[in-house]
This record gives structure tokens, C-alpha cells and sequence, in this order.
């Protein structure tokens, strides 16, 4: 069954529901006609529903292992009724997730959708070939570049694409290179291993390398890229506020071309961009640095490391002397996308970093804030750390500028 995709999906509503649901009417199971002994020997024992799979995990006595929701539907009649229950509480709580769930088990038990398509992997040897492939595609299309995203949605049953464009063929990927106006262009399928090895692009940009060291494990750094992070749509990305603190641009190629746009227009929300239909990113373009200039990065984790930011702080600026000439700050984890805030780079501009000019940078910064509540944070210490890390990044920035 195909349904349509409309709304959200609340995972964790939708399965306590459902275990309500087998808890209160035991009379249902009754119904079935069901034998006693196995009847009594019946237990809903967890459900998993949404980001992974879509799973109810029933007992019948001993003489039935602990059964696959979606595999047992058609060896007992209790599975079909909680498949019919989970379909209609999902309908009632939207149904965003669930077709995409459903045809990722469909694929992994037999290789097709559930519309009898098979997944198209495609190896362009050219952006233009690439971007073609997208805007042609009909279905869920993802790109493949380090693939610490994609591979883990696809895995998870998160997402699983009709078409899936590895771009990991097309030459330059890989490269970082001084571009004629003195700045950096790194290919899309820079790992943040590649960029750590780099030290020219370090000694220009190292709060922009430094974000990107920050993400995952050593495993982890041999295949993420900045692009993916950017693309990938996560307000808490790490990368994006040192990448937007910068001024850095990407390389966009499309049906209607090529085009050149800042950072900080490409996210559009949790999980979207404002990237057109067919449209991929080729490379990140970092600006010449110039004398006096430098950079940071600093996040707030529960954990020592490998954790998602509660709270992330950009800054870059320049100075002449003592006084900071210019100066761009962003924030991540406290908004639905990545801020830049220009009102707290105005603060720093014209100042030596006096106390005045650092209690100016955090008020923009708190100002700026629009953060939720959840279990790694609540609104009020999110946004009183945006303050704390903005100073704490700028005075990093500033002494490197003078170094």
C-alpha cells in the first residue's frame, strides 16, 4: 500500500498509541479466534516507528519467535489488525514518513520499491550530466558525496532513493585549490581529513577546518565534506557557521546553468535548502583571507566529543592595528537554520574588543536567538550560551587576526 506524503510524522505519539491500543482491547486478540494457550502466551513487547522502521514486535507463546511487524502480516490475523491500527493512527498524526518507510522494507526484503522500481545508482563524469539526472528524476533523489548522511538515512530507513547520483567520479571533486583572486575553492568531495591535511588553507582558515574536524570520529572525518553538512539542512551543522562567518560561497550548477551563492542562502529550514530542482553543489569557495584576518569555531556539547552542538558560534574578522575593521558572526542550534548576525558583527566593527564591545556582540547575539526547549537544552541556557561562545569565538579570531 503506497500512501501519500502530507504532514509530519510524530514517531513517538504514534507508537505509544499504537501500544495503548494492543494494551486496552485485548478483546480484538480475543476475536481472532486465536487459540488460549497461544492468546495468553501473546505480548506487544516495543514498537519502532519513523526515523528507523516501522516495527510492532509480537509473541505468541513459545512456540512463535518474537515477530517483524511488517514480515508477520500475513501469518496471523493479530499482526494484520495492529498493521491496520498503525495505518490509521498514522493517517491521524500525518503520514510525512511512513510510505518511505514502508517501501525501504519493501527494498531491502526484495530488492524493489513498492511500486516494483529498483533504485538507480548513477556515476556522472560531469556536474552538467549530474544535475540532468536530477532534474529528470520523478522519485526521491539524493546525491552521494562523502555519504555520512545519505548512507545512514538509507540504512535507517529514513530516506531510500529512487535515484541516488554518486558524484565521487567527476574530476576535481577532491581538489583544493587557490583560486585566481587569492581565495580557496574545495571540490565537493573534500573530506574533512583532506582539509585537515591541508596547511596553507589551515594557516588562512582554520576556524573553517576546525568545525569540520569537530564532526563525528576519525571514521567519520575520512568521508564528510562541507558540502554534505551544508546540504544535509541540520540548523546544528557544524561547518555552516564557520563556513557563513567566513562569507564563504558555493558552486551551484544547474538545468539553467551555473551560479555562484553565499552560504548563508542555502538553508531554508530543519532538512531543506533553497536549492532549485536538478541543482547540485560543485564546490565551497572560501574569499582571500588578507593581512590581519582570522577565524573561530566553538560549540557547547554535553559530551567531551562526538556529540551534536547545543549551541555553535562563528566568528571572522579583520583588524588593522588594534581595531577590528570587520567582522561577520554566526550562530547554530538556535534557530531553525544557521544565523548570520549582522548586528553582532557590527559591534565588534570599529572596537578594540574592550569589554563594551564583546557585552554588545553577546546582547546581538542572545537577541538573535530563537532556539526550542528539548532534552539537550532549554531555551534560556541555549540562548545565554549563544552570548558566552560569540565572546569566547571573537577573541580567539582576534588574536589569530594579529598573530
Amino acid at each position: 500500500m503506497h500512501l501519500p506524503c502530507n504532514g509530519r510524522c510524530c514517531a513517538v505519539g504514534v507508537g505509544k498509541e499504537i501500544l495503548r491500543s494492543v494494551q486496552a482491547v485485548p478483546e480484538r486478540i480475543e476475536a481472532t479466534g486465536m487459540p488460549k494457550r497461544q492468546r495468553s502466551g501473546f505480548v506487544c513487547r516495543e514498537f519502532r516507528l519513523g526515523s528507523t522502521c516501522l516495527q510492532i514486535h509480537c509473541r505468541f507463546s513459545a512456540s512463535r519467535p518474537w515477530l517483524p511487524f511488517p514480515d508477520s502480516v500475513t501469518g496471523c490475523a493479530v499482526a494484520q489488525w495492529l498493521r491496520d491500527t498503525a495505518f490509521a493512527l498514522v493517517r491521524r498524526f500525518g503520514t510525512c514518513q511512513l510510505s518511505r518507510v514502508l517501501d525501504a522494507l519493501q527494498r531491502r526484503r526484495t530488492g524493489r520499491s513498492i511500486r516494483g522500481e529498483k533504485m538507480r545508482y548513477h556515476t556522472p563524469s560531469c556536474f552538467e550530466d549530474a544535475s540532468a539526472i536530477a532534474a529528470a528524476a520523478t522519485g526521491v533523489t539524493r546525491f552521494l558525496a562523502g555519504g555520512t548522511d545519505v548512507l545512514v538515512q538509507l540504512r535507517s530507513d529514513l530516506v531510500t532513493p529512487d535515484d541516488l547520483i554518486d558524484i565521487k567520479q567527476i574530476a576535481g571533486v577532491r581538489d583544493i585549490t587557490r583560486r585566481d583572486d587569492g581565495g580557496w575553492r574545495i571540490g565537493a568531495a573534500v573530506s574533512g581529513a583532506e582539509l585537515a591535511e591541508h596547511e596553507a588553507l589551515i594557516a588562512e582558515w582554520p576556524g573553517v577546518v576546525e568545525a569540520l574536524e569537530l564532526i563525528g570520529s576519525t571514521q567519520i572525518q575520512a568521508r564528510c565534506t562541507l558540502t554534505g553538512n551544508l546540504c544535509n539542512g541540520s540548523p546544528a551543522a557544524d561547518s555552516v557557521p564557520a563556513m557563513i562567518a567566513a562569507g564563504a560561497t558555493v558552486s551551484v550548477v544547474g538545468p539553467e546553468g551555473a551560479r555562484e551563492i553565499a552560504v548563508e542562502d542555502v538553508p531554508a529550514g530543519p532538512g531543506m535548502t533553497s536549492l532549485r530542482l536538478g541543482e547540485v553543489v560543485s564546490a565551497v569557495n572560501l574569499p582571500p583571507r588578507g593581512e590581519g584576518g582570522g577565524d573561530a569555531y566553538l560549540r557547547f556539547i554535553p559530551r567531551t566529543e562526538m556529540d551534536i552542538a547545543v549551541v555553535g558560534a562563528g566568528v571572522s574578522l579583520s583588524r588593522e592595528g588594534e581595531t577590528v575593521t570587520a567582522a561577520r558572526v554566526a550562530l547554530g542550534a538556535v534557530a531553525p537554520t544557521v544565523l548570520l548576525v549582522e548586528e553582532a558583527g557590527a559591534a565588534l566593527t570599529g572596537s578594540t574588543l574592550d569589554d563594551t564591545a564583546l557585552a554588545e556582540l553577546a546582547r546581538a547575539a542572545e537577541a538573535a536567538c530563537r532556539p526550542i526547549s528539548d532534552k539537550r537544552g532549554t531555551v534560556e541556557f541555549r540562548t545565554h550560551v549563544a552570548g558566552v561562545l560569540a565572546r569566547r569565538a571573537a577573541r580567539i579570531a582576534y588574536d589569530r587576526a594579529g598573530a
